[in-house]
């Protein structure tokens, strides 16, 4: 929860959306499991790089509900806003 409301004083709203390097900012936290810009360096954590949006969105609501087990994504998700977790999903796509 911590780690979101630092990034939420840090975030900037343009137009419905967020600035690009906002995201990129947020997304740099998920950097020390997924690689840089999601591109995992190991077989053994997925990347997120190049993901569908949906499919993105969707796993992010089964860790925060708990229906995909993973402690540390389940809190990670859990602390996302869905503007920010459509916000992630949408950068980790075209990466």
């Amino acid at each position: 929860m911590k780690k979101t409301l630092v990034f939420l004083g840090l975030l900037t709203l343009t137009g419905g959306g967020y600035a690009q390097s906002s995201i990129a900012l947020l997304a740099s936290t998920c950097a020390a499991c997924h690689g840089t810009n999601g591109h995992s360096v190991s077989s053994e954590m997925p990347s997120l790089a190049g993901l569908k949006p949906a499919y993105f969105i969707q796993q992010m609501h089964d860790f925060a509900s708990g229906q995909r087990e993973a402690s540390v994504m389940q809190h990670h998700a859990a602390a996302y806003s869905e503007d920010e977790i459509r916000a992630l999903a949408e950068y980790f796509s075209v990466q």
